[in-house]
């Protein structure tokens, strides 16, 4: 009878057993980056999230190099009532026969296949400088982009991260919609109609846990690295606690950068 009752509570003993968690101390972030999968379904929607969004950055950065700046000919009024047509595009000569003969003068918007801000507002001549700093304000910087997904990954396919920022794709489409617009008006209507859907995109993009890390910013890094890890991205079941990755750089002596690092 003993015996029996000894049997029971050495099993119950075995069932109340549990096995202890492994604890894990990551020592650099290519390995936190191994657990999370550095190219799962996450990393993946931000290369097509760049891809879409280069449509806009070229369609408005490239805008006046080509679209922008095409030159109509010149329908010139002259002084007597007469009419006279000065070929584009227009130079020294071209700008003082307009100047000394020319009551007023219009663009021939028939002369060209797109309709630009340099017909609409004539941008030549004396004018002809605006579209140098039309294109300084409308150059947009898409670095910050690149960096942040050169930062979501490892040394392996970072080389797919970058080629995100190849903008054949987005010349194709640029020049689909110049061709169906005809009109610098309609072309910024339409691109950004086309572009809308990167404001719930953008939205959807995380912190660089990378840069977190680095800025000790451990309770942060830990949200966006379990959000990496979640069913609805990379669903690698991986949990993170800032002891996991608190010694990551804390070894690491901390420096000053300045601007001139960046020519060392």
């Amino acid at each position: 009878m003993s015996d029996s009752s000894d049997n029971d509570r050495t099993i119950y003993a075995l069932k109340k057993k549990h096995k202890k968690k492994e604890v894990v101390f990551y020592t650099t972030f290519e390995e936190v980056l191994q657990k999370i999968n550095p190219f799962g379904p996450y990393q993946i929607f931000t290369v097509i999230v760049i891809l879409y969004a280069s449509i806009e950055w070229a369609g408005n950065s490239t805008f006046m190099d080509v679209l922008g700046s095409l030159e109509p000919n010149w329908n010139c009024t002259l002084k007597n009532g007469s009419y006279y047509t000065v070929v584009a595009p227009t130079d020294d000569n071209s700008c003082a026969f307009l100047k000394r003969n020319c009551s007023s003068y219009t663009a021939e918007k028939d002369s060209v296949e797109f309709v630009s801000l340099v017909a609409d507002f004539k941008l030549v001549c004396d004018d002809a400088d605006k579209v140098k700093w039309i294109q300084v304000i409308q150059a947009g910087g898409s670095v910050t982009s690149l960096t942040m997904m050169m930062e979501y990954t490892n040394n392996k396919y970072r080389v797919i991260m970058a080629s995100a920022f190849q903008w054949p794709f987005a010349y194709m489409t640029i020049a689909l919609i110049a061709f169906l617009t005809k009109g610098w008006q309609n072309f910024f209507v339409f691109l950004n109609l086309v572009s809308s859907p990167l404001t719930i995109g953008f939205m959807l993009f995380l912190e660089s846990p990378r840069w977190l890390i680095a800025t000790n910013k451990l309770d942060k890094a830990c949200d966006v690295l379990n959000d990496f890890a979640h069913r609805r991205w990379n669903n690698t079941k991986a949990h993170f606690t800032t002891s996991d990755i608190s010694s990551i750089h804390k070894h690491e002596k901390k420096r000053f950068y300045t601007f001139y690092h960046l020519f060392r």
